[in-house]
């Protein structure tokens, strides 16, 4: 490759060095025109995978429908997911939990976004047919999503049968 034929994925933190490499391609070309640029940088601030906007749209839906209780399912380490926790916690109590077995019939273990930790919390007095909200980081397995809801159905004498005719509808 010549001087000029430099390639650079950038992203928001990066934008200074994407100026400066604007700016050495000048020197070294000549002014480049706004198509030169393109040819050499990719443009790469919208770093959201098409999933993770998808579940944070679906999130923003998911207030609106004033649920009793919210359940957000993945990795306790992801920005993404606890971003979709952060959301939720707005409008209703939210169990941010990893695997089924952080649900028990007497309590819920769940990360606290605030503390950085996992607590126990008693479950939250509801309805008797509770509205309650599912959702997931996009990297979550459907299997472990699926075994949340099942535990919960479980917790509310709701008949497995019923959920799986529900995931078969899908």
């Amino acid at each position: 490759p010549t001087d000029s034929d430099v390639i650079c994925i950038v992203r928001n933190p990066l934008e200074s060095i994407a100026s400066f490499m604007a700016m050495t391609i000048s020197f070294a070309d000549g002014k480049p025109d706004e198509c030169d640029l393109k040819l050499h940088f990719a443009e790469t601030r919208d770093t959201l995978c098409y999933a993770t906007n998808e579940n944070q749209e679906a999130v923003l839906e998911l207030r609106n429908l004033t649920p009793d209780l919210v359940f957000v399912i993945g990795c306790y380490n992801s920005s993404n997911t606890s971003h979709l926790a952060e959301i939720c916690e707005l409008v209703c109590p939210t169990f941010y939990v990893e695997h089924a077995y952080c649900i028990q019939q007497a309590h819920i273990s769940h990360f606290n976004l605030h503390s950085k930790n996992i607590q126990t919390t008693s479950w939250p007095d509801v309805p008797q047919h509770p509205k309650i909200g599912f959702t997931s980081g996009a990297s979550c397995p459907d299997a472990v999503f699926e075994d949340v809801i099942f535990k919960v159905a479980q917790h509310f004498n709701v008949n497995a049968d019923r959920v799986s005719a529900y995931f078969n509808a899908l």
